[in-house]
């Protein structure tokens, strides 16, 4: 947790401190899954929960929800996603069709930054499939990785500096990208409880980094 509360003190003005007597916080729990709601609980005060499950203590899971409680919601819920991606609502397991919902403007604002593919708020590729196949995929080149659990963009950042007017914090260079990735935002936590060893035909094609299959990760 620490971990993740650093970036956002190391690139932006937002600071993460301990709960004394402010009248809205977030409590960060041990409840199932990851999870939070978006934005500042505003139609009553008292603490909103960020829940931090088996499995959600990767340092970018908890980043990722660390921004939700911040105020954003996924990068493929965008007004303007479908100029970008395209949804396979014909690989989404039943009764999640839900998480990919694109809301309007009046929901949503942009900030006037850029659609992300590179987001930590972004879906991977697989995530919610039902048989492996790609949930979402870029327009003009499906084979593009989408999403990441490791850190922020730099357009995260922008964003994040632009939302709370964090007009002091210098730009930051985005980070070069890594060859080993996962392509379902879900791997660390299917890793975490195993599924690696249990299932290796699947984890090993889509969560590589996770299961430490390739590059420096191998060794560690």
């Amino acid at each position: 947790i620490m971990a993740a509360i650093n970036e956002f003190h190391q690139h932006t003005c937002i600071r993460w401190k301990p709960h004394k007597a402010e009248t809205n916080w977030v409590k960060m729990m041990k409840d199932e899954g990851c999870w939070s709601r978006v934005g500042v609980k505003y139609w009553t005060s008292g603490a909103q929960v960020l829940s931090l499950g088996d499995g959600c203590n990767h340092k970018g899971t908890i980043m990722h929800e660390m921004m939700h409680a911040s105020g954003f919601w996924h990068e493929q819920s965008r007004p303007d996603r479908n100029n970008y991606v395209e949804i396979m609502w014909e690989n989404i397991e039943e009764g999640k069709a839900h998480n990919f919902n694109k809301y309007d403007r009046g929901s949503i604002d942009s900030l006037n930054i850029n659609y992300d593919y590179d987001s930590l708020m972004h879906y991977g590729k697989s995530s919610f499939s039902k048989n492996g196949k790609p949930t979402i995929q870029v327009i003009g080149d499906p084979s593009r990785r989408l999403g990441q659990r490791d850190s922020f963009s730099s357009a995260d950042i922008l964003e994040l500096n632009a939302l709370y007017d964090c007009s002091g914090v210098k730009p930051t260079t985005k980070p070069k990208p890594t060859v080993c990735f996962d392509e379902n935002t879900y791997c660390h936590q299917w890793a975490s409880a195993g599924h690696c060893r249990t299932n290796p035909g699947y984890m090993h094609k889509v969560c590589k980094r996770s299961c430490r299959i390739c590059g420096k990760y191998a060794n560690l």
